[in-house]
């Protein structure tokens, strides 16, 4: 954890934030380093992360301001928003290719191993949502990740659609290269509609899904939260979330 837990607070953030920046390194470098035991970053790139996540984090920080709200749990707040700076960074990685699992002691120089721990209240709670959602979650999963633009998996689209094709399923897959990525948004979701339609029995165009998406992302949310509000979740959060369940021991591969 951070060594001056008052550095590393909502009020440090709103009134020192410089001083909330220098709080927030040995958190950053705890998460970084259960990415690194994951085998998800290279221990070669440490040093090169955590510049990138506090430069993206001091870009972020008037947002972070304006978005919390006090009364809600900051710690696990800023965990999500770290991990989702990370997963972020590491996406614009993907051509690299996976290394293999550290050994702990290898890995985990200063780490403070707990600190990944404060999301998994989180992800407990988000799975008690996704069961609620029960036969839409699985759509909404895939749906999501197009939406927010993170990695899909094939189970993402076996869970969907059971029968998809292959080469259908490839072009969904397709989305994690820049290269093979239709720029738009909305050609993204056309492509996932024409497949719900050929292989789902979902009539439904690409527009419709993409609202069907925002409506249940905002309902999700607001779960999330509760009310009154206790969290301060928001879409960088829940990307966060989607990335750790959808690796998590509730949605096996």
């Amino acid at each position: 954890m951070p060594s001056d837990p008052g550095t590393f607070s909502y009020s440090a953030l709103r009134d020192r934030p410089q001083e909330f920046i220098v709080g927030c390194q040995p958190f950053i470098r705890a998460c970084i380093g259960y990415y690194i035991r994951k085998g998800m970053v290279r221990l070669a790139d440490e040093e090169d992360f955590a510049q990138s996540v506090t430069a993206e984090l001091i870009e972020r920080l008037p947002v972070i301001t304006a978005r919390f709200r006090e009364q809600s749990n900051f710690q696990p707040y800023m965990g999500a928003v770290i991990h989702n700076i990370i997963l972020k960074l590491r996406r614009g990685q993907r051509d690299m290719t996976e290394v293999p699992l550290l050994h702990e002691a290898e890995a985990d120089r200063s780490a403070d191993p707990s600190v990944p721990l404060l999301l998994e209240s989180e992800v407990e709670q988000f799975h008690v949502i996704m069961v609620l959602l029960y036969r839409e979650r699985h759509r909404f999963l895939l749906c999501a990740k197009v939406y927010l633009d993170l990695e899909i998996f094939a189970s993402d689209i076996r869970r969907a659609l059971p029968n998809i094709s292959a080469a259908a399923a490839a072009s969904i897959l397709a989305f994690n290269e820049p290269a093979t990525r239709p720029k738009r948004l909305d050609e993204r979701f056309a492509v996932v509609a024409d497949a719900l339609q050929r292989f789902g029995s979902h009539i439904i165009e690409g527009d419709s899904l993409r609202r069907w998406t925002q409506r249940n992302m905002e309902h999700v949310l607001s779960l999330l939260n509760g009310d009154p509000p206790l969290s301060a979740h928001d879409h960088d959060t829940l990307a966060a979330l989607i990335e750790r369940y959808t690796r998590s021991e509730h949605y096996p591969q």
